[in-house]
């Protein structure tokens, strides 16, 4: 892996990290200054809980394919869903 690869992997982990930071205290402030507004402040709750899931897991994709790609192994996840197809058949 390059350097530069493992620089832009970084800043992509760090940006991660603080978009995750700043929903997370977004979420707490609904929480703790409008309380008496449950019932409007839940469902954007849970938007931006599955914002934050959805980060993480595109973070968790461009980790992987890096990874894979260094190690030389790009086709891996069709093996596996062959594999796993092929089990399930037998």
């Amino acid at each position: 892996m390059h350097f530069v690869e493992l620089i832009t992997l970084l800043s992509y982990s760090s940006l991660d990290f603080e978009l995750q930071e700043t929903a997370t205290c977004f979420i707490n402030r609904l929480t703790d200054e409008y309380t008496a507004y449950s019932d409007i402040i839940q469902p954007i709750q849970v938007a931006v809980y599955e914002m934050k899931f959805g980060l993480s897991l595109i973070l968790s994709c461009i980790l992987e394919k890096k990874c894979l790609n260094a190690l030389g192994k790009e086709n891996i996840n069709v093996v596996m869903v062959w594999y796993f197809m092929s089990f399930c058949f037998t």
